[in-house]
């Protein structure tokens, strides 16, 4: 089990994404922003709860080349349809100032808009 979730931390380390092909823009990805408060980057979207799949945020310094900063399994607790992805600011890559998300499912990845973080 040790030697596992190393090999998982080591791909997220290194900047590598573990999806399948981007398809493309999703109109499931709704009202994604980005802040920063207390130390912490937050990005939060609405999406549909019933399907399948999970979330990846990524980042990027030049809204072209995007990299994986972290995953998303399941809604807000206390917002149905809500989601959150929330990092310590000294955690995350110093430059990456683009955001969006992507909806993994079957191995497909939808993508939300290109997000620029307010600080």
């Amino acid at each position: 089990m040790k030697h596992v979730l190393c090999t998982i931390v080591a791909i997220f380390v290194l900047g590598y994404s573990i999806t399948a092909q981007v398809h493309g823009l999703s109109k499931d990805i709704l009202n994604v922003e980005a802040t920063s408060k207390n130390q912490e980057l937050f990005i939060k979207w609405a999406g549909n709860e019933s399907d399948p799949g999970y979330w990846e945020v990524q980042g990027s310094s030049d809204s072209k080349s995007f990299t994986t900063i972290g995953m998303v399994l399941g809604t807000d607790p206390g917002n149905i349809n809500t989601y959150t992805f929330r990092q310590k600011l000294k955690k995350v890559k110093p430059g990456l100032i683009y955001f969006r998300v992507l909806h993994i499912k079957n191995a497909v990845a939808d993508e939300s808009n290109i997000i620029q973080s307010v600080k």
